[in-house]
C-alpha cells in the first residue's frame, strides 16, 4: 500500500473509533434517561443504535448489527406507544 492509503485508511479507523465511543456515551445517557422514565431516552436510543450500526457494518460484524437494528426496530415501537 502506498503511503497516502495508510494514511487515509488509519483515519478512516479513528474516525471508526470516534464513532463508537460517541454512540457509547449516547447510548449510556439513554439508559440512565430511561432508568427515570423519560421518553427521551428512546431518541438517544435511536441516535446510538443507527450510529452502532453504520460502525459494526463497516468492520463486518453482522450478528452484533442484528442486535443493533433489532434494538432499534424496538426503539421505535417504544416510540410510537409511549
Amino acid at each position: 500500500m502506498k503511503s497516502w492509503q495508510l494514511r487515509a485508511c488509519e483515519m478512516v479507523r479513528n474516525n471508526l473509533t470516534k464513532i463508537e465511543w460517541i454512540a457509547t456515551i449516547i447510548a449510556v445517557t439513554g439508559s440512565a434517561l430511561n432508568a427515570f422514565i423519560l421518553k427521551e431516552s428512546y431518541y438517544l436510543w435511536l441516535i446510538s443504535n443507527s450510529l452502532f450500526i453504520l460502525f459494526t457494518l463497516k468492520h463486518k460484524h453482522y450478528g452484533l448489527m442484528t442486535v443493533f437494528i433489532v434494538q432499534l426496530l424496538l426503539t421505535i415501537v417504544g416510540i410510537f406507544y409511549w
